[in-house]
């Protein structure tokens, strides 16, 4: 029995560029950029749908008088007069009595995150507010707890 292969047609390296182009790169997380106007910023892009909506919730208390808020506040690192690196804030809620908290959206931590969390401790004394996507596992432990049963330390699959 003898295989047929089918004669393959070239193409030039304009068309093969413009393949290569047209094929969008996904992001590497899943999260999908959001870009809106909004009523405390004017035009901005989200990181991620969590971030906008994390947006929202803030809006309405910023709205009623609870508190101010600020994005993409930059926080240098240094250690030993060495800047170490950047942190940005996705948010800094400004309380009335002067207290504040630093906020960040996460879906997934990595591991440069969780080493400028712990930086932000220990060179500043800012404890991050992590604050977290929902997760299917997550919808399913709630779901479970709804229903009176117990849950253990491991995930729920």
């Amino acid at each position: 029995m003898a295989i047929q292969f089918k004669e393959r047609s070239s193409i030039t390296a304009a068309e093969y560029q413009a393949l290569v182009v047209s094929k969008e790169k996904g992001s590497k997380y899943n999260n999908v950029k959001v870009t809106v106007n909004t009523e405390l910023f004017g035009k901005v892009v989200f990181d991620s749908k969590a971030e906008y909506h994390r947006y929202l919730f803030h809006e309405k208390m910023v709205n009623a008088g609870e508190y101010t808020l600020e994005r993409q506040v930059r926080y240098d690192l240094i250690v030993n007069n060495q800047k170490i690196c950047t942190y940005v804030a996705d948010f800094v809620v400004r309380f009335k009595d002067g207290t504040y908290s630093v906020e960040d959206v996460k879906g997934f931590e990595t591991g440069e995150y969780k080493l400028k969390k712990k930086l932000m401790l220990a060179c500043l004394g800012i404890e991050i507010v992590d604050i977290k996507k929902n997760t299917k596992i997550s919808q399913k432990k709630t779901r479970l707890q709804a229903r009176g049963k117990k849950i253990l330390d491991k995930p729920v699959v």
